[in-house]
């Protein structure tokens, strides 16, 4: 027990709940990804989704760990929006980086230049808008 020690603060479970939530939407974008490049091509995107849990959350890992590197589930940065736009702005560009760098490491992990773009674009959104409704 005293290795979750660390939870016994209220601002530390609630940022343990933002990430988790932040995982999830991560994850959701990649999939939402690809129903969206496919969903005129049927074959293609039986082919692409075989693997999608795996692809899913390793995309969902590596953006999250870009955004610890940032602080951005820190409880004492206290900054404005625009603070925390820069930052995850910054952080999905390191996400993006780590993406690529996990695409020639694990080529069976890739997605596609498309689905990746239209994944990046719809989790910025998509926590962006959940973190204005969170810190309400």
């Amino acid at each position: 027990m005293e290795m979750f020690r660390f939870l016994r603060r209220k601002a530390n479970r609630w940022l343990l709940l933002l990430a988790a939530v932040d995982m999830v939407l991560l994850g959701f974008s990649l999939n939402a990804a690809m129903y969206l490049r496919y969903f005129n091509q049927p074959a293609d995107l039986a082919q692409f989704s075989r693997h999608m849990p795996e692809r899913s959350l390793a995309f969902a890992v590596i953006m999250l760990l870009a955004m610890v590197a940032l602080g951005h589930y820190q409880s004492h940065m206290r900054t404005s929006w625009f603070g925390v736009l820069a930052r995850q702005s910054v952080g999905f560009v390191l996400g993006g980086v780590g993406v690529f760098i996990m695409y020639y490491l694990l080529p069976q992990a890739y997605v596609g230049r498309g689905v990746l773009t239209i994944a990046l674009v719809l989790s910025f959104a998509l926590m962006m808008g959940f973190r204005l409704v969170f810190l309400r």
